[in-house]
């Protein structure tokens, strides 16, 4: 019987570290910035803010980084432009917090979602509780985003690792490698706006959080590599 354990737990144990691994993930359909031929690709997004009329007006772009150019290895910035929409005269709003993260978006399960970098960004000042926007008045932040960050790099090593996933000949983490071998396809920016709202009859600010998130593509076919002796996780 002790035989018989042994050898059902090996079988499990095979299963996990080969199988699971191959596990498939669904294209994700969020909002994407479309790679096109100029300079400075926007994104635009009207989020609801719970509870209240107004909405939260939220423009995003690369600056002089060609999207068709986006690579996750490189050192690259995405710039926000936050404002409100309809909102009443009587209506005061601070952007008490702003917490971005930007990850790795691929078909397979342990690549989907690593993480690659993070931004917070806080009122610094004592004159105010944060971030005064208004209709009229905007919020406006650059994530500066690290391309070969040790948080990514973390992330890899355990993908490749005999811990994380089957080994592979190419371990390297390369644009390429992301995409052929890890079958990246985009990358996915998640942004929580923590508002502070204080409507015309209220004594204090209450808080409700906004999230926004969207898509920035890859081009698979520029920087995909050719496949060689690949085994396991990666064929």
């Amino acid at each position: 019987m002790k035989k018989n354990i042994v050898i059902i737990l090996a079988l499990l144990t095979a299963f996990t570290l080969t199988g699971c691994n191959d596990e498939q993930v669904a294209v994700s359909n969020l909002d994407t910035m479309q790679i096109a031929a100029t300079d400075n690709q926007s994104l635009q997004q009207v989020l609801p803010v719970k509870g209240e009329s107004f909405t939260l007006n939220c423009s995003y772009d690369t600056g002089n980084y060609n999207i068709s150019e986006w690579r996750i290895t490189d050192s690259k910035t995405l710039s926000m432009n936050v404002k409100l929409e309809n909102s009443p005269a009587d209506v005061e709003v601070m952007i008490e917090h702003v917490h971005c993260d930007i990850n790795i978006k691929s078909t397979l399960a342990v690549v989907d979602g690593l993480q690659q970098d993070s931004m917070d960004d806080t009122y610094h000042g004592v004159s105010q509780d944060g971030f005064y926007v208004n209709n009229a008045t905007e919020y406006n932040s650059v994530f500066a985003i690290e391309g070969y960050s040790e948080t990514l790099i973390s992330g890899w090593g355990f993908v490749c690792g005999s811990y994380g996933a089957s080994t592979i000949t190419e371990k390297r983490m390369t644009e390429g490698n992301l995409i052929t071998y890890g079958k990246a396809y985009a990358q996915k920016v998640q942004i929580v706006y923590d508002l502070s709202i204080k409507n015309k009859d209220d004594q204090y600010y209450h808080t409700v959080s906004v999230i926004s998130e969207f898509l920035i593509p890859l081009n698979t076919e520029k920087y995909a590599t050719t496949k060689s002796n690949s085994v396991g996780l990666f064929k």
